[in-house]
C-alpha cells in the first residue's frame, strides 16, 4: 500500500464526522482518515513505545462525543480518546481485578446517552456504563443466576430508545432491553412454538422508527419489525420464488434515509 492510501485492505468499520472527514477503521492496519478536500489520507498506527499512540491496530467501532471528540473502539486495546489537535490518543483499558474499568478491551459498540454516559458493547465483557469525565466503568453481565441479567455477554449492537431504556442484540441472547432505572434486564428471545416471537437469537443490527418499533438485522433470521409494547414481531424472510422478498436472510445494517426509505444491507 501506498503512504497516501488506505492503511489496510481490510476494513472493519467506517465513520463520517462533522468535517467532512472519513474515519476507516481497518482489521491490522490502524486507523485511516480520509479528507474530501485534500484528496489524501491519514494514517494513524500503534506504536509500543509511543504510549499516546492508538492502542490497537484492529479498530471495530467510532463515536463522536457532544463535544466532538472521536472516540474509538478497537479489539484488544479498549477504548481510545483521540486528541485532533496534538493527534494523540488516551486509552481506556481493562485491568485485571479492578471493577472500575472496562470489563473486556474488545470494544464492539458504543453510544452516549443524555446524561453524557457511554453505554459499550463489548465481546465478551457485557455491557458497559463509563463515564468519560472520571474514566471509570460499570459492567452488566450475564449471571445464569439471575432472569434479570443481560442475556449473553457478547454485544453487536446497543440502541437508545430515549425511554430510560437500552437496547442491547447478542450473538445467542436475542434481544435484551436494559431499563436505567431498575439495572434490570428483560430478555426476548425466539421461541419455536411462537410465530410472534423474535426468528434469530443473534442481533446484528437495530433500528428505532418514528414509530418506536425496533428494526431487528439477525445472523439468519431475516428482518424483523418488533414492538416494544407488545414484545411482538413481524418477520421477512427470504422467500426464492418471490423476487420482491428480502434477498439474504443475514441482516447487517438498517438506515432511514431524508426520504423516509429504510435501507436494508445484507450478507
Amino acid at each position: 500500500l501506498k503512504p497516501e492510501s488506505l492503511s489496510s485492505s481490510y476494513p472493519l468499520s467506517l465513520f463520517e464526522d462533522q468535517s467532512e472527514t472519513l474515519w476507516i477503521g481497518t482489521y491490522g492496519g490502524g486507523l485511516s482518515s480520509y479528507s474530501r478536500y485534500r484528496s489524501k489520507f491519514g494514517v494513524f498506527k500503534n506504536d509500543p513505545l509511543n504510549p499516546k499512540s492508538l492502542s490497537s491496530n484492529a479498530i471495530r467501532s467510532f463515536y463522536i462525543d457532544k463535544s466532538n471528540t472521536l472516540w474509538i473502539g478497537t479489539r484488544g486495546g479498549g477504548l481510545n480518546k483521540f486528541d485532533s489537535e496534538k493527534g494523540e490518543f488516551k486509552a481506556y483499558k481493562s485491568v485485571p481485578n479492578d471493577n472500575q474499568t472496562l470489563s473486556s478491551n474488545e470494544i464492539y459498540f458504543i453510544l452516549e446517552d443524555e446524561l453524557g454516559f457511554f453505554w459499550i458493547g463489548t465481546s465478551g465483557g457485557g455491557l458497559n456504563k463509563f463515564d468519560p469525565k472520571t474514566g471509570k466503568s460499570q459492567s452488566f453481565q450475564n449471571d445464569p443466576l439471575n432472569a434479570n441479567s443481560l442475556s449473553n455477554n457478547f454485544i453487536y449492537y446497543l440502541l437508545d430508545d430515549k425511554l430510560g431504556s437500552i437496547w442491547a442484540g447478542t450473538d445467542g441472547g436475542g434481544l435484551n432491553k436494559f431499563d436505567k432505572k431498575t439495572g434490570k434486564f428483560t430478555v426476548y428471545k425466539n421461541d419455536p412454538n411462537d410465530s410472534l416471537s423474535i426468528s434469530d437469537n443473534i442481533i446484528i443490527s437495530i433500528y428505532n422508527d418514528k414509530q418506536g418499533r425496533l428494526w431487528l438485522g439477525t445472523r439468519s433470521g431475516g428482518l424483523n419489525i418488533f414492538d416494544p409494547k407488545t414484545g411482538n414481531s413481524v418477520i421477512y424472510k427470504n422467500n426464492p420464488k418471490d423476487s420482491n422478498s428480502i434477498p439474504n436472510n443475514s441482516v447487517l445494517s438498517i438506515v432511514e434515509d431524508a426520504f423516509g426509505s429504510i435501507w436494508i444491507g445484507t450478507d
